[in-house]
Protein backbone atom coordinates (compact mmCIF):
# COMPACT_ATOMS: atom_id res chain seq x y z
CA UNK A 1 0.00 0.00 0.00
CA UNK A 2 1.53 3.15 -1.32
CA UNK A 3 2.60 5.83 1.39
CA UNK A 4 0.39 9.37 0.76
CA UNK A 5 2.27 12.29 -0.14
CA UNK A 6 2.37 14.06 2.61
CA UNK A 7 3.77 11.82 5.25
CA UNK A 8 6.51 11.40 2.80
CA UNK A 9 6.73 15.20 2.78
CA UNK A 10 6.41 15.59 6.25
CA UNK A 11 8.96 13.11 6.86
CA UNK A 12 11.77 14.49 4.47
CA UNK A 13 11.13 17.90 6.20
CA UNK A 14 11.92 15.83 9.57
CA UNK A 15 15.10 14.36 8.40
CA UNK A 16 16.69 16.42 6.48
CA UNK A 17 20.60 15.93 6.09
CA UNK A 18 23.46 16.08 4.02
CA UNK A 19 22.59 15.98 0.47
CA UNK A 20 25.75 15.06 -1.13
CA UNK A 21 25.54 10.98 0.31
CA UNK A 22 23.16 8.86 2.12
CA UNK A 23 23.24 5.27 2.92
CA UNK A 24 21.87 2.03 2.29
CA UNK A 25 20.88 -0.61 4.00
CA UNK A 26 19.28 -3.85 2.95
CA UNK A 27 17.49 -5.52 5.60
CA UNK A 28 17.56 -9.02 6.42
CA UNK A 29 15.49 -10.30 9.53
CA UNK A 30 15.87 -14.06 11.07
CA UNK A 31 13.01 -16.57 10.60
CA UNK A 32 11.75 -15.51 13.59
CA UNK A 33 11.54 -11.62 12.59
CA UNK A 34 13.49 -10.49 15.64
CA UNK A 35 17.22 -10.69 14.89
CA UNK A 36 18.29 -8.23 11.98
CA UNK A 37 21.71 -8.54 10.53
CA UNK A 38 21.35 -6.62 6.95
CA UNK A 39 24.33 -5.08 4.64
CA UNK A 40 25.29 -1.52 4.55
CA UNK A 41 27.15 0.49 1.94
CA UNK A 42 27.33 4.57 1.09
CA UNK A 43 26.65 6.17 -1.58
CA UNK A 44 28.34 9.16 -2.28
CA UNK A 45 25.65 10.75 -4.99
CA UNK A 46 22.50 13.43 -4.14
CA UNK A 47 19.78 12.00 -1.65
CA UNK A 48 16.37 12.12 -3.85
CA UNK A 49 12.65 12.44 -2.18
CA UNK A 50 12.25 8.60 -3.88
CA UNK A 51 14.96 7.30 -1.83
CA UNK A 52 12.66 8.43 1.11
CA UNK A 53 9.45 6.77 -0.19
CA UNK A 54 11.13 3.83 -0.95
CA UNK A 55 12.44 3.90 2.97
CA UNK A 56 8.71 4.23 4.09
CA UNK A 57 7.98 1.45 1.54
CA UNK A 58 10.03 -1.32 2.92
CA UNK A 59 11.52 -1.73 -0.78
CA UNK A 60 15.62 -0.32 0.67
CA UNK A 61 16.63 1.14 4.00
CA UNK A 62 17.76 4.50 4.34
CA UNK A 63 20.36 6.13 6.22
CA UNK A 64 20.68 10.09 6.24
CA UNK A 65 24.20 12.06 7.25
CA UNK A 66 22.84 14.59 9.76
CA UNK A 67 25.91 16.89 9.54
CA UNK A 68 25.36 19.32 6.21
CA UNK A 69 28.20 20.84 4.08
CA UNK A 70 27.84 23.78 6.19
CA UNK A 71 28.53 21.99 9.42
CA UNK A 72 24.68 22.27 10.58
CA UNK A 73 22.31 19.67 11.35
CA UNK A 74 18.39 19.63 11.92
CA UNK A 75 18.78 16.81 14.41
CA UNK A 76 21.10 14.79 16.80
CA UNK A 77 20.40 11.06 17.37
CA UNK A 78 21.54 9.39 21.05
CA UNK A 79 21.78 5.50 20.13
CA UNK A 80 21.20 3.11 22.81
CA UNK A 81 22.09 0.20 21.34
CA UNK A 82 21.21 -2.27 24.00
CA UNK A 83 19.05 -5.43 23.81
CA UNK A 84 17.42 -7.44 26.39
CA UNK A 85 17.54 -4.85 29.38
CA UNK A 86 13.68 -3.63 27.92
CA UNK A 87 12.81 -2.53 32.09
CA UNK A 88 15.89 0.01 31.71
CA UNK A 89 15.03 1.23 28.51
CA UNK A 90 11.11 1.66 29.48
CA UNK A 91 12.58 3.52 32.55
CA UNK A 92 14.20 6.16 30.54
CA UNK A 93 11.44 6.39 28.52
CA UNK A 94 9.47 6.94 31.31
CA UNK A 95 11.64 9.53 32.66
CA UNK A 96 11.48 11.24 29.44
CA UNK A 97 7.70 11.98 29.18
CA UNK A 98 7.06 12.11 32.53
CA UNK A 99 9.03 15.31 32.48
CA UNK A 100 8.97 16.25 29.06
CA UNK A 101 12.06 16.30 27.85
CA UNK A 102 12.43 17.64 24.31
CA UNK A 103 13.40 14.36 22.87
CA UNK A 104 11.68 11.85 21.24
CA UNK A 105 12.24 7.84 21.06
CA UNK A 106 12.39 5.77 18.28
CA UNK A 107 12.49 1.33 18.16
CA UNK A 108 16.14 1.09 16.63
CA UNK A 109 15.81 -2.00 13.75
CA UNK A 110 17.87 -3.73 16.81
CA UNK A 111 15.24 -3.66 19.30
CA UNK A 112 16.98 -0.87 20.85
CA UNK A 113 16.59 2.82 21.21
CA UNK A 114 17.34 6.20 19.17
CA UNK A 115 16.43 9.10 21.11
CA UNK A 116 16.02 12.32 18.48
CA UNK A 117 16.04 15.89 19.53
CA UNK A 118 15.16 17.85 15.99
CA UNK A 119 15.80 21.40 16.02
CA UNK A 120 12.97 24.37 14.69
CA UNK A 121 16.18 25.12 12.21
CA UNK A 122 20.24 23.86 10.69
CA UNK A 123 21.54 24.39 14.21
CA UNK A 124 25.71 24.41 14.72
CA UNK A 125 26.49 20.90 15.35
CA UNK A 126 29.00 21.70 17.76
CA UNK A 127 26.01 23.95 19.70
CA UNK A 128 23.84 21.05 18.85
CA UNK A 129 25.24 18.32 20.26
CA UNK A 130 26.92 20.58 23.53
CA UNK A 131 23.23 20.85 24.35
CA UNK A 132 22.28 17.41 23.83
CA UNK A 133 25.28 16.08 25.97
CA UNK A 134 23.38 18.43 29.23
CA UNK A 135 20.71 16.08 28.79
CA UNK A 136 22.57 13.06 28.44
CA UNK A 137 24.51 13.93 31.45
CA UNK A 138 21.34 14.69 33.56
CA UNK A 139 20.00 11.30 32.36
CA UNK A 140 23.31 9.52 33.36
CA UNK A 141 22.76 7.97 29.55
CA UNK A 142 26.43 7.75 29.25
CA UNK A 143 27.31 6.43 32.48
CA UNK A 144 24.67 3.91 32.04
CA UNK A 145 26.00 3.05 28.74
CA UNK A 146 29.41 2.67 29.71
CA UNK A 147 28.34 0.11 32.77
CA UNK A 148 26.52 -2.22 30.63
CA UNK A 149 28.27 -2.09 27.30
CA UNK A 150 31.62 -0.95 28.85
CA UNK A 151 31.94 1.94 26.02
CA UNK A 152 30.93 5.63 25.16
CA UNK A 153 27.00 6.16 24.04
CA UNK A 154 27.72 7.00 20.26
CA UNK A 155 25.80 10.95 19.34
CA UNK A 156 25.15 11.01 15.66
CA UNK A 157 26.28 13.21 14.14
CA UNK A 158 29.54 11.87 15.02
CA UNK A 159 31.89 14.61 13.23
CA UNK A 160 31.33 18.24 14.10
CA UNK A 161 32.66 19.41 11.20
CA UNK A 162 33.73 18.04 7.15
CA UNK A 163 35.68 19.27 4.73
CA UNK A 164 34.15 20.56 1.44
CA UNK A 165 37.15 20.66 -0.16
CA UNK A 166 38.25 17.10 0.62
CA UNK A 167 34.46 15.60 -0.58
CA UNK A 168 34.16 14.55 3.18
CA UNK A 169 30.48 13.73 4.16
CA UNK A 170 30.37 12.49 7.88
CA UNK A 171 28.60 9.36 9.36
CA UNK A 172 25.16 7.88 8.36
CA UNK A 173 22.50 6.59 10.44
CA UNK A 174 19.38 4.69 9.52
CA UNK A 175 16.16 6.32 9.53
CA UNK A 176 12.99 5.10 11.26
CA UNK A 177 9.91 3.90 9.61
CA UNK A 178 11.15 1.49 7.17
CA UNK A 179 8.26 -0.25 5.71
CA UNK A 180 5.70 2.21 7.77
CA UNK A 181 2.72 0.42 7.70
CA UNK A 182 4.19 -2.70 9.11
CA UNK A 183 7.33 -0.80 10.95
CA UNK A 184 9.26 -1.99 14.06
CA UNK A 185 11.26 0.95 14.46
CA UNK A 186 8.25 3.99 15.30
CA UNK A 187 7.98 6.70 17.71
CA UNK A 188 7.80 4.86 21.51
CA UNK A 189 5.43 6.88 23.53
CA UNK A 190 3.58 5.56 26.60
CA UNK A 191 4.63 1.82 25.91
CA UNK A 192 3.41 2.48 22.55
CA UNK A 193 4.52 2.39 19.16
CA UNK A 194 2.77 5.33 17.27
CA UNK A 195 2.03 4.79 13.47
CA UNK A 196 3.59 6.90 10.77
CA UNK A 197 1.78 10.56 10.88
CA UNK A 198 0.84 9.90 14.59
CA UNK A 199 4.61 9.59 15.33
CA UNK A 200 5.89 12.35 12.55
CA UNK A 201 3.41 15.04 14.40
CA UNK A 202 4.33 13.72 17.60
CA UNK A 203 8.26 14.31 16.86
CA UNK A 204 7.64 17.67 15.02
CA UNK A 205 5.85 19.07 18.49
CA UNK A 206 8.88 18.45 20.03
CA UNK A 207 11.04 20.78 17.86
CA UNK A 208 13.46 22.84 20.14
CA UNK A 209 16.60 24.79 19.91
CA UNK A 210 19.78 25.15 21.64
CA UNK A 211 18.27 27.78 24.10
CA UNK A 212 15.40 26.00 25.24
CA UNK A 213 17.49 23.00 25.59
CA UNK A 214 19.77 25.14 28.31
CA UNK A 215 16.98 26.21 29.81
CA UNK A 216 14.79 23.77 30.50
CA UNK A 217 17.79 21.26 31.67
CA UNK A 218 18.24 24.69 34.02
CA UNK A 219 15.11 24.65 35.39
CA UNK A 220 14.47 20.16 36.19
CA UNK A 221 14.53 19.64 39.74
CA UNK A 222 17.54 19.76 41.88
CA UNK A 223 19.40 21.25 39.08
CA UNK A 224 21.81 22.59 41.65
CA UNK A 225 21.86 19.52 43.62
CA UNK A 226 24.85 16.58 42.92
CA UNK A 227 23.89 14.85 39.70
CA UNK A 228 23.68 12.00 40.87
CA UNK A 229 20.54 13.13 43.32
CA UNK A 230 18.95 14.36 40.21
CA UNK A 231 19.14 11.63 38.35
CA UNK A 232 18.09 8.78 40.65
CA UNK A 233 15.38 11.46 41.77
CA UNK A 234 14.13 11.49 38.16
CA UNK A 235 14.85 8.23 37.23
CA UNK A 236 12.78 7.04 40.21
CA UNK A 237 15.18 4.27 40.49
CA UNK A 238 15.41 4.10 44.33
CA UNK A 239 13.86 0.78 45.79
CA UNK A 240 13.64 -0.86 49.13
CA UNK A 241 16.93 -2.49 48.21
CA UNK A 242 18.44 -0.08 46.31
CA UNK A 243 20.62 1.60 48.70
CA UNK A 244 17.11 3.70 50.08
CA UNK A 245 18.81 5.00 52.99
CA UNK A 246 22.05 6.30 51.85
CA UNK A 247 20.17 8.07 49.03
CA UNK A 248 18.19 10.11 51.76
CA UNK A 249 20.76 10.83 53.30
CA UNK A 250 22.71 12.26 50.82
CA UNK A 251 19.40 14.34 50.12
CA UNK A 252 18.87 15.15 53.24
CA UNK A 253 23.13 16.53 53.28
CA UNK A 254 21.64 18.91 50.68
CA UNK A 255 18.34 19.74 51.42
CA UNK A 256 20.04 21.20 55.02
CA UNK A 257 22.48 23.46 52.79
CA UNK A 258 20.13 24.92 50.92
CA UNK A 259 17.52 25.19 53.35
CA UNK A 260 18.49 24.99 57.21
CA UNK A 261 15.10 25.67 58.11
CA UNK A 262 12.75 23.97 55.77
CA UNK A 263 15.05 20.50 55.08
CA UNK A 264 13.05 18.03 57.31
CA UNK A 265 9.52 18.32 55.05
CA UNK A 266 11.21 18.23 51.97
CA UNK A 267 12.94 15.54 52.69
CA UNK A 268 10.13 13.53 53.79
CA UNK A 269 8.91 14.93 49.92
CA UNK A 270 11.18 12.66 48.86
CA UNK A 271 10.75 9.72 50.30
CA UNK A 272 6.83 9.80 49.44
CA UNK A 273 7.92 9.61 45.81
CA UNK A 274 10.09 6.18 46.47
CA UNK A 275 8.53 3.12 44.94
CA UNK A 276 8.95 2.43 48.32
CA UNK A 277 9.33 4.62 50.80
CA UNK A 278 10.93 4.50 54.16
CA UNK A 279 8.93 4.47 57.44
CA UNK A 280 8.63 7.87 58.77
CA UNK A 281 9.88 7.46 61.92
CA UNK A 282 13.17 5.49 60.67
CA UNK A 283 13.68 9.03 58.63
CA UNK A 284 13.37 10.57 61.75
CA UNK A 285 15.22 8.76 64.04
CA UNK A 286 18.50 7.57 61.89
CA UNK A 287 18.94 10.39 59.51
CA UNK A 288 16.86 13.45 60.40
CA UNK A 289 18.51 13.67 64.43
CA UNK A 290 22.18 12.53 63.05
CA UNK A 291 21.59 16.04 60.92
CA UNK A 292 20.38 18.19 63.56
CA UNK A 293 23.42 17.19 65.40
CA UNK A 294 25.70 18.66 62.63
CA UNK A 295 26.21 18.56 58.97
CA UNK A 296 27.67 15.37 57.04
CA UNK A 297 28.86 15.30 53.21
CA UNK A 298 27.30 13.08 50.88
CA UNK A 299 27.85 9.11 50.50
CA UNK A 300 29.61 9.38 47.08
CA UNK A 301 31.41 6.51 47.29
CA UNK A 302 28.33 4.20 48.93
CA UNK A 303 25.95 2.77 46.78
CA UNK A 304 23.74 3.90 44.84
CA UNK A 305 25.37 7.11 44.36
CA UNK A 306 28.90 5.80 43.15
CA UNK A 307 26.54 4.15 40.54
CA UNK A 308 25.93 7.79 39.04
CA UNK A 309 28.71 9.55 40.37
CA UNK A 310 29.15 12.88 37.74
CA UNK A 311 32.82 14.88 39.32
CA UNK A 312 33.26 16.86 36.42
CA UNK A 313 29.48 17.80 36.56
CA UNK A 314 29.20 17.82 39.82
CA UNK A 315 32.06 20.55 40.78
CA UNK A 316 29.74 22.68 38.95
CA UNK A 317 26.83 22.51 40.90
CA UNK A 318 25.90 25.46 43.72
CA UNK A 319 25.51 22.18 45.77
CA UNK A 320 27.86 19.79 44.66
CA UNK A 321 31.00 18.41 45.80
CA UNK A 322 34.73 19.95 45.14
CA UNK A 323 32.91 23.34 44.03
CA UNK A 324 35.75 25.86 44.89
CA UNK A 325 33.94 27.82 47.60
CA UNK A 326 31.24 25.87 47.63
CA UNK A 327 29.60 24.00 50.93
CA UNK A 328 31.09 20.21 50.94
CA UNK A 329 34.57 18.12 50.54
CA UNK A 330 34.67 14.96 50.36
CA UNK A 331 36.22 14.37 53.68
CA UNK A 332 35.20 12.80 57.11
CA UNK A 333 35.93 14.99 60.21
CA UNK A 334 35.98 12.85 63.36
CA UNK A 335 37.50 13.60 67.10
CA UNK A 336 39.33 17.12 67.66
CA UNK A 337 42.18 17.26 70.61
CA UNK A 338 43.04 20.17 72.21
CA UNK A 339 46.78 18.74 73.50
CA UNK A 340 46.92 21.66 76.33
CA UNK A 341 50.86 22.93 76.46
CA UNK A 342 51.99 26.40 77.63
CA UNK A 343 50.67 27.01 73.76
CA UNK A 344 48.30 24.38 72.97
CA UNK A 345 48.51 22.35 69.88
CA UNK A 346 45.71 20.50 67.76
CA UNK A 347 45.09 16.63 66.58
CA UNK A 348 42.35 16.70 64.44
CA UNK A 349 41.47 13.59 62.51
CA UNK A 350 40.37 13.42 58.89
CA UNK A 351 39.63 10.28 56.82
CA UNK A 352 38.63 10.83 52.48
CA UNK A 353 35.19 8.95 51.66
CA UNK A 354 35.77 5.59 51.49
CA UNK A 355 38.73 4.99 53.63
CA UNK A 356 39.01 2.52 56.38
CA UNK A 357 41.00 4.60 59.18
CA UNK A 358 41.36 8.36 59.96
CA UNK A 359 44.78 10.13 59.70
CA UNK A 360 45.72 12.36 62.31
CA UNK A 361 46.11 16.24 60.94
CA UNK A 362 48.49 17.86 63.63
CA UNK A 363 47.74 21.92 63.86
CA UNK A 364 50.21 24.26 65.56
CA UNK A 365 47.96 26.48 66.75
CA UNK A 366 44.34 27.89 65.99
CA UNK A 367 45.12 29.89 63.45
CA UNK A 368 46.03 27.19 61.51
CA UNK A 369 42.51 25.52 61.27
CA UNK A 370 40.49 28.92 61.46
CA UNK A 371 42.10 29.77 58.20
CA UNK A 372 42.05 26.45 55.85
CA UNK A 373 45.46 26.79 54.56
CA UNK A 374 47.17 24.56 56.65
CA UNK A 375 44.79 22.47 56.05
CA UNK A 376 44.94 21.90 52.72
CA UNK A 377 48.68 21.73 53.32
CA UNK A 378 47.99 18.74 55.17
CA UNK A 379 45.59 17.21 53.35
CA UNK A 380 48.14 17.23 50.29
CA UNK A 381 50.65 15.75 52.29
CA UNK A 382 48.70 13.42 54.82
CA UNK A 383 45.85 12.36 52.30
CA UNK A 384 47.10 13.15 48.98
CA UNK A 385 44.15 15.18 48.17
CA UNK A 386 43.72 18.96 47.59
CA UNK A 387 40.46 19.56 48.69
CA UNK A 388 38.75 22.54 47.48
CA UNK A 389 38.71 25.70 50.42
CA UNK A 390 35.26 25.98 51.80
CA UNK A 391 32.94 28.94 52.07
CA UNK A 392 34.53 30.44 55.60
CA UNK A 393 30.79 30.64 56.74
CA UNK A 394 30.35 26.65 56.02
CA UNK A 395 34.26 25.57 57.53
CA UNK A 396 33.36 27.82 60.72
CA UNK A 397 29.82 25.33 61.08
CA UNK A 398 32.42 22.33 60.82
CA UNK A 399 34.97 23.43 63.49
CA UNK A 400 32.31 24.45 65.71
CA UNK A 401 30.62 20.96 65.28
CA UNK A 402 33.71 19.37 66.21
CA UNK A 403 34.75 21.70 69.01
CA UNK A 404 31.13 20.99 70.49
CA UNK A 405 32.65 17.46 71.50
CA UNK A 406 36.48 18.46 71.76
CA UNK A 407 38.74 16.32 73.44
CA UNK A 408 40.83 17.88 76.21
CA UNK A 409 44.36 16.21 76.47
CA UNK A 410 46.03 17.66 79.57
CA UNK A 411 49.95 17.10 79.46
CA UNK A 412 52.18 18.11 81.99
CA UNK A 413 54.35 21.09 81.10
CA UNK A 414 57.75 18.86 82.59
CA UNK A 415 56.94 16.10 80.37
CA UNK A 416 56.84 18.60 77.18
CA UNK A 417 60.03 19.63 75.65
CA UNK A 418 58.77 23.00 74.39
CA UNK A 419 60.76 26.17 74.53
CA UNK A 420 58.72 27.31 76.67
CA UNK A 421 59.26 24.85 79.22
CA UNK A 422 62.47 25.07 78.74
CA UNK A 423 62.91 29.01 79.87
CA UNK A 424 61.05 28.25 82.62
CA UNK A 425 62.98 25.04 83.98
CA UNK A 426 66.26 27.51 83.61
CA UNK A 427 64.46 30.37 85.36
CA UNK A 428 63.91 27.87 88.37
CA UNK A 429 67.19 26.95 88.03
CA UNK A 430 68.44 30.56 87.68
CA UNK A 431 66.29 31.35 91.45
CA UNK A 432 67.19 28.86 93.33
CA UNK A 433 70.54 26.55 92.39
CA UNK A 434 72.85 29.85 92.16
CA UNK A 435 74.31 32.12 95.21
CA UNK A 436 71.81 34.23 96.88
CA UNK A 437 73.05 37.57 97.82
CA UNK A 438 72.56 38.26 101.56
CA UNK A 439 71.94 41.91 100.85
CA UNK A 440 69.96 44.22 97.99
CA UNK A 441 73.01 45.42 97.45
CA UNK A 442 74.67 42.46 95.99
CA UNK A 443 72.13 42.44 93.62
CA UNK A 444 74.27 44.33 91.54
CA UNK A 445 76.74 40.84 91.88
CA UNK A 446 74.31 39.22 89.64
CA UNK A 447 72.68 37.34 92.41
CA UNK A 448 69.36 37.06 93.09
CA UNK A 449 67.86 38.35 96.35
CA UNK A 450 64.98 36.89 98.99
CA UNK A 451 62.90 39.33 100.75
CA UNK A 452 61.06 36.89 103.88
CA UNK A 453 58.44 39.84 104.30
CA UNK A 454 57.05 40.20 101.04
CA UNK A 455 57.93 36.44 100.00
CA UNK A 456 59.54 36.96 97.11
CA UNK A 457 63.19 36.87 95.07
CA UNK A 458 64.36 39.73 93.33
CA UNK A 459 66.40 39.81 90.20
CA UNK A 460 67.46 42.10 87.48
CA UNK A 461 66.61 40.92 83.70
CA UNK A 462 69.78 41.64 82.22
CA UNK A 463 71.22 39.16 84.82
CA UNK A 464 68.58 36.71 83.92
CA UNK A 465 69.30 37.28 80.27
CA UNK A 466 73.15 36.35 80.75
CA UNK A 467 72.29 33.38 82.53
CA UNK A 468 69.89 32.15 79.39
CA UNK A 469 72.08 33.30 76.67
CA UNK A 470 75.73 32.91 77.89
CA UNK A 471 75.48 29.98 80.19
CA UNK A 472 72.72 28.16 78.91
CA UNK A 473 73.20 28.96 75.55
CA UNK A 474 69.50 29.40 74.96
CA UNK A 475 68.31 30.90 71.91
CA UNK A 476 65.02 29.84 71.19
CA UNK A 477 63.62 32.90 71.76
CA UNK A 478 64.72 36.45 71.44
CA UNK A 479 65.35 39.10 74.43
CA UNK A 480 62.22 40.93 73.62
CA UNK A 481 60.34 37.65 74.20
CA UNK A 482 62.23 37.00 77.74
CA UNK A 483 59.99 39.99 79.65
CA UNK A 484 56.01 38.75 78.90
CA UNK A 485 57.22 34.87 80.02
CA UNK A 486 57.86 36.29 83.04
CA UNK A 487 54.82 38.29 83.19
CA UNK A 488 53.17 35.39 82.69
CA UNK A 489 54.62 33.54 84.91
CA UNK A 490 53.57 36.06 87.66
CA UNK A 491 56.98 38.27 87.94
CA UNK A 492 56.62 42.02 88.62
CA UNK A 493 58.66 44.80 87.62
CA UNK A 494 60.13 48.11 90.06
CA UNK A 495 62.98 49.59 92.25
CA UNK A 496 64.77 48.60 95.45
CA UNK A 497 66.52 50.55 97.20
CA UNK A 498 69.62 49.11 98.37
CA UNK A 499 71.46 50.19 102.28
CA UNK A 500 73.52 52.77 100.18
CA UNK A 501 70.27 54.35 99.20
CA UNK A 502 71.25 52.81 95.36
CA UNK A 503 68.01 52.23 93.12
CA UNK A 504 67.83 49.56 91.61
CA UNK A 505 65.64 48.18 88.73
CA UNK A 506 64.54 44.67 89.64
CA UNK A 507 62.00 42.17 89.45
CA UNK A 508 60.22 40.25 91.77
CA UNK A 509 59.00 36.31 91.57
CA UNK A 510 56.79 34.88 94.35
CA UNK A 511 58.21 31.93 95.70
CA UNK A 512 54.74 30.48 96.06
CA UNK A 513 55.08 30.14 92.18
CA UNK A 514 57.91 27.98 92.30
CA UNK A 515 55.59 25.02 92.93
CA UNK A 516 53.88 25.81 89.61
CA UNK A 517 57.40 25.30 87.53
CA UNK A 518 59.21 22.61 89.58
CA UNK A 519 59.11 18.49 88.28
CA UNK A 520 60.66 17.14 91.75
CA UNK A 521 59.14 18.89 94.65
CA UNK A 522 55.81 19.73 96.22
CA UNK A 523 55.05 23.08 97.55
CA UNK A 524 56.71 21.83 101.00
CA UNK A 525 59.92 20.48 99.63
CA UNK A 526 59.81 23.95 97.73
CA UNK A 527 59.88 25.99 101.11
CA UNK A 528 62.22 23.94 102.86
CA UNK A 529 64.72 23.21 99.53
CA UNK A 530 64.36 27.00 97.72
CA UNK A 531 63.86 29.30 100.06
CA UNK A 532 67.82 29.85 101.53
CA UNK A 533 68.58 29.25 104.92
CA UNK A 534 69.77 32.50 106.12
CA UNK A 535 66.26 33.78 104.77
CA UNK A 536 64.42 31.74 106.76
CA UNK A 537 66.32 31.65 110.28
CA UNK A 538 65.97 34.59 112.88
CA UNK A 539 69.11 36.36 113.31
CA UNK A 540 70.65 36.78 116.54
CA UNK A 541 69.87 39.81 118.41
CA UNK A 542 73.22 41.87 117.97
CA UNK A 543 71.25 44.95 119.84
CA UNK A 544 73.70 43.88 123.04
CA UNK A 545 77.19 43.81 121.09
CA UNK A 546 79.11 46.95 120.70
CA UNK A 547 79.28 49.06 117.65
CA UNK A 548 82.65 49.64 116.07
CA UNK A 549 82.99 53.18 115.75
Amino acid sequence: MPINALAIDNFYKLFTGSKEAYGIHDYNFSSDGKKEDGTNRTVKKQVRLDHYTGHLEGKRGLGIIPITQGNKCKFVVIDIDIYDREEDLQMFMTTIEDHKFPIVPFRSKSGGLHLYVFFKDLTIVKQAVEAVQLMIAVLSLDIYYKRVESRMVEVFPKQKKVSEVNREFGSWINLPYFNALDTKQGVVYRGEMLELNKGLAYAASRKTDVDSIRAFVDNLPFSDAPPCLQTMYLLNVIGEHDGRNNYLFSFCAYLKKKDENFFEPKLFEINESLLVPLETDEIERTIIQSHKRKDYTYKCTEHPCVLYCNKPMCKNREFGIGKQDGYFSNLEYGLLTQVRTSRPYYEWQIKKQGALEFITLRFKNEDEIIKQDAFLRLCFRELHMLPYKLKQSEWIKIVNQSLVEVIIDEINEQDYASAETMFKNYFVEFITTRAKAETKEQLLNSLTYYSKQEDVYYFRVKDFSDFLMVKKQFFLMTPDEIHPMLKDMGCTSGKCTTESRKQIRINKFPHKNLKKYSAIIDEEEARETFVPEYAVKEKPDQSHEEKPW
